[in-house]
């Protein structure tokens, strides 16, 4: 197997690490925000002889929670948005694969002459040895 092939984990050649890592990060932004929301925030409690604290006290929890759910929305636009990078990227990546077999097939089909009928000085009769 080769280095790259080693490096994605998996038996054919390709970046497959890569759309891993977009993934992988975006699980992590999802569970960092989980984790920054299961804080048990705890008010004051008891009697601080000024009914004002307990009220800044309860503003200051509602920015809090405020500031969350916009956390959690802003995190789950990122997330998104890498598991879509990762997928146009495999997509990409595939096209490309795609490309390149289909050259190989054109050369290993007619060494002699030039690609399904190419005009000579095109790319196609260039692989083809310059028929």
């Amino acid at each position: 197997m080769s280095e790259a092939e080693e490096a994605t984990g998996s038996g054919m050649a390709g970046f497959d690490a890569v759309p891993d890592e977009l993934r992988q990060t975006a699980g992590r932004i999802a569970e960092t925000v989980a984790r920054a929301a299961e804080v048990a925030w705890q008010g004051p409690g008891g009697n601080y002889g000024h009914g004002d604290v307990q009220s800044a006290w309860g503003r200051f929890m509602d920015d809090v929670d405020r500031q969350l759910r916009s956390l959690r929305e802003r995190a789950g636009e990122h997330g998104s948005g890498l598991r879509a990078a990762a997928d146009r990227y495999l997509e990409q990546e595939q096209e490309g694969l795609g490309v390149v077999s289909e050259l190989h097939e054109a050369v290993e089909r007619s060494p002699q002459m030039p690609a399904l009928g190419a005009a000579p000085g095109r790319i196609a009769s260039v692989l083809d040895g310059g028929a």
